[in-house]
């Protein structure tokens, strides 16, 4: 019972570690830019910053926010499954729609567009 004890607690400790380190990562890409990232941060990483950033962001306009959705899914999840919802419900269909266009696209390669929306988005905004 007491090792399963200290290993809950060694368990808790990395789990906080590595999101103090997600943190500061996204923290020095906030203050920073994405660009300072030194190259041997993990994609998954910046994905992570740029999703936490981009919500800081002003609102954006309706394709802007498609554009990132179907990256955002399309990166987590693959490509799409299930059918395309009915005519009525225009707003499923349209993130249907968006997140369709990406099929077959890397789920990496997804994260990166992700973030270089985000880079664009950043720069209109200066």
């Amino acid at each position: 019972m007491v090792k399963f004890s200290l290993s809950c607690r060694a368990a808790d400790f990395f789990s906080s570690f590595f999101k103090l380190e997600k943190i500061i990562i996204l923290y020095e890409t906030l203050l920073l830019g994405e660009d300072f990232l030194p190259e041997n941060i993990s994609i998954n990483a910046k994905f992570e910053a740029a999703v936490n950033h981009v919500n800081e962001l002003p609102s954006q306009p309706t394709n802007v926010q498609l554009e990132l959705y179907g990256f955002f899914k399309q990166a987590l999840f693959g490509d799409i499954t299930g059918e395309r919802p009915g005519r009525l419900n225009v707003r499923a269909r349209a993130k249907y729609d968006e997140w369709a266009n990406k099929k077959g696209m890397s789920q990496e390669e997804a994260m990166r567009k992700y973030i270089e929306v985000v880079k664009r988005l950043e720069k209109s905004q200066k």
